[in-house]
C-alpha cells in the first residue's frame, strides 16, 4: 500500500545522505563580512545578466519548467478523463516519467565530458521533450502515453543536468551560490505557473 511505498522512498534517501557525509570538503573561511541576503541575490542577478550564456541557460530552464515540467499534473488528468485508469496503471504511467529520467541520467553519464557539445545536448533535449510531450498528449492508447512520458523523463534530465552544470562552470566560485539562486528562483517559479495554466 501507500505507506510501504512512502517508507521505501524515505529509506532511499539514506544512501544519498551517507554519500554526502563521506565527501571531504576543506573548510573555507568567509572572505568578506556578511551582507544582506537581498544584496547578495542582487549580485548574482547582476552577474547573470552580464553573461549571455547564463541568461540563455536560465531562460531555457524557465521555459522547460513552465511548458514541459507540469506534465505530471496533465498526466493525472489524462489518466482520469482519457484513459480511465485504475491505481496500478496510473502508477505505471507516472512511473514512466521517473524511469525515463533514470535512463536519461545513466545515458548522460555514460557519454562523458567532451563527447557532445553541451549546447547540442540542450537543443536535442528541448526538441525531444517537445516531441515526447506531443506524443503523450495525442496518445490514442495507454501504452503510447507511457512511452511518451518515459521519453519526457529522458529529455528532461538530459536538458536540466547539462544546463545546471554549464551555469556552474561559467561562474566564479565566490558567486556560484548567488547565481544558482537566481537559476533556481526562475526554474521553481516557472513550474507552478505552468502547472496552473496547463491543468486549467
Amino acid at each position: 500500500g501507500p505507506s510501504m511505498a512512502f517508507l521505501i522512498n524515505g529509506l532511499s534517501f539514506v544512501a544519498v545522505i551517507v554519500a554526502l557525509l563521506l565527501i571531504d570538503v576543506p573548510a573555507q573561511r568567509p572572505t568578506a563580512a556578511p551582507r544582506s541576503m537581498l544584496r547578495e541575490f542582487g549580485e548574482g542577478l547582476t552577474y547573470a545578466r552580464r553573461h549571455t550564456g547564463i541568461v540563455v541557460a536560465i531562460s531555457v530552464a524557465t521555459c522547460v519548467a513552465f511548458f514541459a515540467l507540469p506534465v505530471s499534473q496533465v498526466a493525472t488528468i489524462m489518466a482520469k478523463n482519457v484513459f480511465n485508469l485504475d491505481a496500478a496503471r496510473f502508477g505505471i504511467l507516472i512511473g514512466a516519467y521517473g524511469g525515463g529520467a533514470v535512463v536519461g541520467a545513466i545515458g548522460l553519464g555514460s557519454l562523458g565530458s567532451g563527447v557532445v557539445r553541451p549546447s547540442r545536448l540542450v537543443l536535442c533535449g528541448v526538441m525531444s521533450f517537445a516531441v515526447s510531450l506531443a506524443l503523450f498528449g495525442a496518445a490514442p492508447v495507454f501504452w503510447v502515453a507511457v512511452v511518451g512520458l518515459g521519453a519526457c523523463g529522458v529529455s528532461f534530465i538530459s536538458t536540466m543536468a547539462v544546463l545546471n552544470t554549464s551555469i556552474q562552470l561559467q561562474v566564479p566560485e565566490h558567486l556560484r551560490g548567488r547565481v544558482m539562486a537566481v537559476y533556481f528562483m526562475a526554474f521553481t517559479g516557472g513550474y507552478p505557473l505552468g502547472s496552473l495554466i496547463e491543468s486549467w
